[in-house]
């Protein structure tokens, strides 16, 4: 598995393996995985009883329903525990994916941040910069960024709901991550059309009011370090000793990523050696 480098970490990239696919495989299975990840969180949503019934078109807008999914479970959240205090949240979520509670590894907690803002009411966005990256006709890593793809409403900028009326941070942050399916990815890039890893988390926690730094070892601090068991859409998950990936959390084991150069930002299972979840 390759390793995501973000801007800033001033190291090399891990080579890819050879079964890395093709960007025309990826764009196959990215597709595929959408409507994967879909079927889980909307399960995830309704077995929790914050949905009560699946979508109808979940076949037909998978991005569609997944959101909807999402913003049930955030809904349920937030009514559920309004002070914003750490909770298990396995009672609506649904069990804890093995691959998130067996592969933490353990680490030092970073410095203190006495707030944490993934529950919050969304009040603006804030303009965080955005960033071209390597280039696109550059090569990083020996490979070519994925070339890009045509509209497509379902996976390449998705048709998805509306906003509650009183959105919180991770809803307006996740939306926007769901938003950029489909671009490619290329080193450094913080939007709005090529993103690295850490760039679409900066990209899109900017959309929904939080100013975060581009650099997944900054981004460890922004936030509070949340228990596995507490976890919830919106939340970062961040990968290997060295922090070198972070996603954005969906649901029922899948995640929002930006992954290595020649693919597209996706919708995959949360993936590698967990490092730490943080709540921005």
């Amino acid at each position: 598995m390759a390793i995501c480098l973000v801007a800033g970490a001033g190291a090399a990239v891990v080579a890819a393996t050879p079964d890395r696919p093709s960007a025309a495989q990826a764009a196959e299975m990215n597709a595929s995985d959408l409507q994967l990840a879909a079927n889980a969180v909307v399960q995830e949503a309704v077995d929790g009883g914050a949905l009560t019934a699946a979508p109808d078109d979940i076949d037909s807008r998978p991005a569609y329903a997944l959101m909807t999914a999402v913003y049930a479970l955030l809904q349920d959240a937030r009514s559920q525990d309004p002070s914003l205090a750490l909770t298990d949240t396995t009672a609506f979520m649904g069990p804890l994916p093995y691959n998130l509670s067996h592969r933490l590894h353990p680490r030092a907690r970073h410095r203190h941040v006495s707030v944490t803002h993934t529950l919050h009411l969304f009040q603006h966005a804030v303009g965080v910069g955005t960033s071209r990256g390597f280039g696109m006709h550059r090569r990083h890593d020996h490979v070519m960024p994925a070339p890009r793809q045509r509209r497509d409403g379902v996976y390449v900028e998705p048709d998805l709901p509306p906003l509650p009326s009183s959105p919180s941070i991770a809803m307006v942050a996740v939306r926007a991550a769901m938003t950029r399916l489909g671009q490619p990815y290329v080193w450094a890039a913080a939007g709005p059309g090529t993103f690295d890893c850490s760039g679409l988390v900066r990209w899109a926690f900017g959309k929904a009011g939080l100013r975060l730094l581009h650099f997944t070892g900054f981004q460890w601090n922004e936030g509070r370090l949340v228990p596995a068991r507490d976890i919830l859409p919106g939340d970062l998950v961040l990968f290997y000793k060295d922090l070198s990936h972070v996603g954005i959390y969906l649901g029922a084991g899948w995640m929002v990523n930006a992954p290595f150069t020649g693919q597209y930002v996706n919708v995959v299972p949360v993936h590698g050696k967990v490092a730490g979840i943080v709540r921005p």
